[in-house]
């Protein structure tokens, strides 16, 4: 086999590998009633839908109990009728999910008086992927509009077990977050697991959903691919420095 021809071998190797792991391009999920297929206006047990090959599904929960490091634990489902994910749509905002706890609740995502309120409890909705992925993006609505009497709205963000990540306002320093410039935008930095939790915490804090971005973490047979392709190249290309240009075959 010659030097040129195995070459072309590991190279080949390498765009493939390059495109398997560049394959798990960003996947966004604009949560409308197009998008999800369901009507507007209504509260489901759970919604879900499929963007870029990546599947999730979005379940509504009050936050009854958390720690002093604010890990969750305790949190209950909500899947009675009419209650649940709240699917709005209006043609002032984005179509947007929030959340509907109680009879007679509103429908936007809000904090509760206290954490372990019956009446008035925190709310959230859990992002829950069906493969690994890197949380990139968020776009609420309704986070921090100008005519509202408050203007300090926060979220917070729980990954895997319920583990506590952060409680974030636009004008925070975080090292996992940043604003992009607008009151409700959010770039994510290294992030990554199967089960998000967007929840509200303070009394005073109340948003919705409009879209998010993820990317799929790419599989170790990717990597290791991309890692025998280089590996070889630079074989092949230190044994024709040391013998000669060529390898004949036997």
């Amino acid at each position: 086999m010659t030097y040129q021809s195995s070459t072309k071998n590991y190279i080949i190797m390498l765009v493939l590998s390059l495109a398997c792991i560049n394959s798990s391009n960003a996947a966004r999920f604009d949560f409308t009633k197009a998008t999800l297929d369901v009507a507007a206006g209504n509260a489901y047990g759970s919604l879900g839908m499929t963007s870029g090959g990546i599947g999730v599904t979005v379940q509504a929960y009050t936050i009854g109990r958390y720690d002093t490091n604010k890990k969750i634990t305790e949190k209950t489902l909500i899947n009675k009728t009419g209650l649940g994910v709240y699917l709005k749509s209006s043609d002032a905002h984005q179509d947007s999910l929030g959340v509907r706890a109680l009879d007679g609740d509103g429908w936007k995502m809000d904090g509760g008086r206290s954490s372990n309120s019956t009446t008035d409890p925190d709310e959230g909705l859990l992002f829950i992927f069906d493969q690994i992925v890197f949380f990139d993006f968020i776009n609420f609505d309704y986070f921090n509009l100008p005519k509202e009497k408050n203007k300090n709205d926060d979220f917070n963000l729980s990954v895997g077990d319920e583990n506590y990540i952060f409680k974030f306002r636009k004008d925070d320093n975080n090292s996992y977050v940043e604003s992009i410039g607008q009151q409700d935008k959010f770039n994510f930095k290294g992030i990554s697991g199967k089960n998000f939790m967007i929840w509200a915490s303070g009394k005073s804090d109340e948003f919705s959903i409009s879209d998010l971005t993820v990317h799929a973490v790419p599989e170790p047979s990717s990597i290791w691919l991309v890692g025998s392709a280089l590996l070889g190249l630079l074989g092949f290309r230190l044994a024709r420095k040391i013998k000669s240009p060529f390898f004949i075959q036997s």
